[in-house]
């Protein structure tokens, strides 16, 4: 895999991340607090959305100057492992189910106050189920940062 396919899969995962910001924020206006789940979901995602930038820089740079092989080792090695699903393989398919579990829960407005509060208080009991996606995507998060940072030394 060469750096357009690195920079074609950040841009997937990029989108991902766009679309469930976008769902958060939506969601969050709807319900008009700030949940816990909610909030911790939007900061991971950020956070990540970081990282897969920086590398989509690094990729895209290295495509364009054509730097030597022996630079951007470690964005070699990211690139390779994306056969054997790597980290940006298992961030977008986290982040995918991410996605389908907050449509699937919290796609319509709600038709009344008790529903609002209803559906605010599920949040906190859908903290179980969108817990170790979060947790996932932070792996995968530490390892990018890692690899950039060493490509970095």
């Amino acid at each position: 895999m060469d750096p357009l396919s690195i920079t074609a899969a950040s841009i997937a995962v990029l989108q991902a991340c766009s679309s469930i910001l976008h769902i958060c924020y939506n969601t969050r206006a709807i319900l008009r607090n700030k949940v816990w789940c909610l909030t911790k979901v939007q900061d991971e995602v950020v956070e990540l959305r970081n990282v897969l930038e920086a590398i989509f820089r690094m990729a895209v740079n290295d495509q364009d100057s054509k730097i030597s092989q022996k630079e951007h080792a470690t964005l070699r090695l990211l690139s390779q492992s994306q056969k054997a699903r790597g980290p940006l393989v298992l961030c977008l398919e986290d982040l995918r189910t991410l996605e389908e579990t907050l449509l699937a829960k919290y796609t319509s407005e709600p038709r009344t106050t008790f529903h609002a509060v209803m559906r605010a208080i599920s949040w906190d009991l859908s903290e179980r189920e969108i817990k170790p996606i979060i947790d996932r995507l932070a792996r995968s998060k530490a390892a990018l940062n890692l690899a950039i940072s060493a490509d970095e030394v």
